[in-house]
């Protein structure tokens, strides 16, 4: 996985909240992202969790707290293929998040949240806004089920069966200002 120029899609129907910053904050955002994506696929639904809890729990953990430091904003943005999960946060001096999986084998209990993300999403990616706040965002793919899943459905309901996902199509280019990264 590497960083590379990318054309970013449009996104609408943005929904988002301004989160108190706690450690109950990953909890909060978790219910939010439920709560907007309520009769999704379970699949895009079970990824946008995950992925909205391990960029608010990189906030808690390594953004500097302090004074107009004590939020966390959330945003949920929907296209025709992708949903995009944005977390906002005032901003750190540190380094730029890194959405690298650690070595298989790894015995590190830390560091492992944006490897997650990176291979849950289509692309992901992190930029620093006019104001000087971070937004790590990613995208995941929309659940469009394939052709056989879709058979399966129309057999019974009694089938489970986790939809596959298609990867979108990435396209050259991208506006100044902008890191981001594409997994698989």
């Amino acid at each position: 996985m590497s960083a590379e120029s990318i054309q970013m899609p449009d996104v609408s129907g943005w929904k988002g909240a301004t989160l108190p910053r706690s450690a109950k904050t990953p909890r909060h955002a978790r219910q939010a992202v439920r709560r907007w994506l309520a009769g999704s696929v379970a699949a895009v639904e079970s990824n946008a969790l995950l992925v909205v809890s391990e960029l608010v729990t990189n906030v808690i953990q390594h953004v500097p707290t302090g004074v107009q430091r004590d939020w966390v904003k959330v945003r949920l943005g929907f296209a025709d293929d992708f949903v995009r999960v944005e977390v906002i946060d005032p901003g750190t001096t540190r380094s730029q998040p890194r959405f690298k999986p650690l070595r298989q084998g790894s015995t590190k209990r830390r560091g492992r949240g944006l490897g997650l993300v990176a291979d849950l999403s289509v692309r992901c990616g992190t930029h620093i806004a006019a104001c000087g706040d971070r937004i790590v965002w990613a995208d995941l793919a929309a659940g469009v089920p394939d052709a056989a899943q879709e058979a399966i459905q129309d057999i019974g309901d009694s089938v489970h069966a986790r939809p596959r996902m298609r990867p979108l199509s990435v396209r050259p280019s991208q506006p100044a200002g902008l890191t981001a990264f594409r997994s698989r």
